[in-house]
């Protein structure tokens, strides 16, 4: 029963949509990602995330920009950018080829193995989102998931 009120139907107490979250996109979705990102790090709130929190918070953003698409593909393009010239510039300093896969690797374990603050910790979600997709493979199971994932639920969710 609890079900039905909550998809009822066009003029309902819920509104218009009829839905609870009435029209939900990915762009919204972005963008309360990067609010809770910036004001989670800030933790003058009731929400504080703490540096591994904002690491995840910034890897599911990159997730609902590539699933936003538009203007918002700017985002993971400037870090899938970054990595790339990374990459070329550690291979043409003489310590061989390193490639994508080679970056995430030492950036995943960094991101391991150093203390870092919140605010690191956001952008180290960031950017490692952006070279996992970008590195291909088995790095990019886990964006490929959630944007899979985001696509699905909003599809499910909004109008």
């Amino acid at each position: 029963m609890l079900l039905m009120t909550i998809a009822a139907p066009t003029g309902t107490p819920l509104g218009t949509g009829g839905k609870l979250l009435g029209s939900v996109g990915a762009g919204a979705v972005a963008i309360a990602l990067f609010v809770l990102l910036v004001f989670g790090i800030r933790g003058k709130g009731m929400i504080t995330l703490k540096s591994r929190g904002a690491f995840v918070v910034g890897f599911l953003a990159i997730a609902a920009c590539t699933t936003a698409g538009q203007v918002w593909t700017l985002v993971p393009d400037a870090g899938a950018s970054l990595g790339e010239s990374i990459s070329a510039s550690l291979s043409g300093a003489g310590f061989g080829k390193v490639g994508m896969g080679g970056i995430c690797l030492i950036a995943t374990i960094l991101t391991l193995v150093i203390n870092i603050t919140p605010a690191v910790g956001g952008w180290a979600g960031l950017i490692l989102s952006s070279f996992f997709s970008a590195a291909g493979g088995i790095w990019m199971a886990a964006p490929l998931i959630l944007t899979t994932t985001l696509t699905n639920l909003l599809a499910k969710v909004s109008a």
